[in-house]
């Protein structure tokens, strides 16, 4: 690396507090920081934990060519990579020359804060896609967090937390204008990972794509404006519970998002019917679906489904719809739904409670 010894006092060791300004001999000609980024994370990590600043000496906009990783692969040393503000920026540089498709690895129980990512469009030199941020470490690992970031134009995913990921966070952050889902949930083993108070918006392809997690809290997002890769498809949506192979996604609890003009659903719920992942015990509730491509709602083919409370209106084909085989033990309670373009309500073989058209 082509990082110097920081001159004496230029990092804050006693609060352990780390500037990759301090590695570069001339920062105003650093034309890839992501070595210098990397220096002060890996000093921070082994001198016990810390974090690492951006922006708050001369730089504010961190241009960088490889893959920055966050924190030790096993979870032993939680570090934290933060701005100032949203300000300080990392912007990816054109062509990405890292070996990984990641730009950023934030690894278990540590955490990504209060900062731009910015893809720029940008594809690695021999054209695969580039994710803004995923979650590393072992299977089965997690407690990473990535909290009040804006992560905006990726050729592949904003957010993917990858298989085996346990109780990762993405919380406060800004996700945009990605060409695939704004973030990307699932994976063998993964369970109990949050999404909240998000906002998710104009990525190509789904807002949240929960593919095989279980146990997850989907909670206060706003996503709208997802799935302009296909817009005539409706394939895209703004939230996506979906299992797809041997995996199965359960229990997730999708509650209290807004959910509105993405070219497919407000949310969707189903399996592919080709394979033998299964979602089973499913609650959405106290959810608002508007204005999108093709319902406020989609269960198809799902077991014990509870949706309940939701304000489902405007859609362009129903509030609620409800079928394919097989399904059971699916009940809709206590919803308000009116001005959907097809029905209200088009539910076969469920248990319609206290529903209300407004």
């Amino acid at each position: 690396m082509p990082c110097i010894t920081p001159p004496t006092g230029c990092n804050d060791r006693a609060n352990r507090v780390w500037y990759p300004e301090c590695y570069a001999a001339n920062p105003g000609a650093v034309t890839d920081w992501a070595p210098y980024i990397q220096c002060a994370l890996n000093d921070a990590a082994a001198a016990g934990g810390g974090t690492v600043l951006l922006g708050a000496r001369a730089i504010s906009r961190y241009a960088f060519a490889s893959t920055i990783e966050v924190g030790a692969y096993d979870g032993r040393i939680s570090v934290t990579l933060r701005g100032t503000s949203l300000t300080a920026t990392l912007s990816v540089a054109k062509p990405f020359a890292g070996a990984g498709t990641n730009a950023v690895i934030v690894n278990p129980g540590s955490a990504l804060e209060t900062l731009t990512v910015l893809g720029n469009d940008a594809y690695r030199r021999d054209g695969a896609p580039i994710t803004g941020v995923a979650f590393g470490g072992n299977v089965r690992s997690g407690r990473a967090r990535i909290e009040n970031v804006s992560i905006q134009r990726f050729t592949e995913y904003g957010v993917n937390f990858g298989a085996g990921r346990i109780g990762c966070t993405v919380s406060g952050c800004a996700i945009s204008r990605n060409a695939n889902s704004g973030v990307l949930v699932g994976g063998v083993g993964s369970a109990g990972n949050a999404v909240v108070n998000n906002t998710i918006y104009d990525n190509g392809g789904d807002g949240i794509d929960n593919g095989g997690g279980s146990d997850c809290t989907i909670s206060g997002n706003y996503c709208y404006g997802n799935g302009w890769r296909n817009p005539g498809g409706g394939d895209d949506h703004g939230i996506l519970l979906y299992a797809g192979g041997s995996i199965s996604c359960n229990g997730n609890r999708v509650v209290a998002n807004t959910c509105y003009k993405n070219h497919g659903s407000g949310i969707k719920a189903y399996p592919d019917p080709r394979k033998a992942g299964r979602l089973f015990g499913n609650t959405i509730d106290a959810n608002e679906c508007h204005h999108n491509g093709v319902d406020g709602i989609t269960v198809a083919a799902c077991t014990n489904t509870r949706v309940t409370g939701n304000h489902l209106h405007d859609n362009a084909r129903a509030g609620l719809y409800g079928r394919s085989a097989p399904s059971g033990g699916n009940t809709a309670s206590d919803n308000t739904w009116c001005r959907n373009g097809v029905s209200e309500v088009d539910a076969v073989g469920w248990s319609l409670v206290g529903n209300h058209t407004c």
